[in-house]
């Protein structure tokens, strides 16, 4: 049976820059930032998954979908379409785990704001998409299939430049996203960014 729209957690990334160290097995106050994320997006919308990237990674989630690349280290590329070959869903809304502010009313915003188009995305003050906190139809599908047979690995570059996208502009949606859109890819930059003792205080 076909859903609606289904909240995908991108968990599968490598961390190259984290000296070793996974970020979605941050503590974030007692709990990993991949269960902080899973919580906050459960009930948002259909159904919630995390893509995990290699088969068995975090046994721990137990019971929660999760979702292995079918590609190994192919990206958040990968990631997207191993969801939409593994998920019955009319609409994919794409969250990385390392953006530990992320919010459900935004990515209500993005969903409600794709009407009949194949994604919508913010483009950020600085010119560049946000492709890991967006949404995007069933119908990219054989587009993307068809983008990775031939080797390509990016969102922005690839897909995005092949379908009908509505682009959002970061100056008018009714959210901060500079703050909500903040991501982190070094221990340096984790420890700026966020407080172990707030990260459990999941984003409206």
């Amino acid at each position: 049976m076909m859903i609606g729209t289904v909240a995908v957690i991108l968990a599968g990334g490598r961390s190259s820059r984290m000296n070793g160290q996974d970020k979605a097995l941050i503590d974030m106050g007692g709990i990993t930032l991949v269960e902080l994320q899973y919580r906050r997006w459960y009930g948002v919308f259909d159904e919630t998954a995390v893509s995990i990237g290699r088969p068995g990674r975090y046994p721990f989630l137990g019971s929660i979908c999760t979702i292995a690349d079918e590609t190994e280290s192919s990206g958040p590329f990968s990631g997207l379409l191993s969801a939409m070959r593994s998920i019955e869903a009319e609409r994919f809304f794409i969250v990385a785990v390392d953006m530990p502010f992320s919010s459900p009313s935004l990515g209500r915003f993005i969903v409600n704001s794709l009407g009949k188009h194949d994604a919508a995305l913010i483009r950020r003050k600085d010119g560049h998409l946000e492709p890991l906190f967006a949404v995007y139809s069933r119908r990219c599908l054989p587009v993307a299939e068809d983008l990775f047979r031939k080797g390509e690995k990016s969102i922005v570059h690839g897909l995005i430049p092949r379908i009908d996208a509505r682009i959002l502009s970061e100056e008018d949606i009714p959210y901060d996203a500079s703050i909500l859109l903040q991501s982190a890819n070094t221990p340096d930059e984790w420890k700026s960014l966020v407080k172990p003792s707030a990260g459990s205080q999941a984003q409206n």
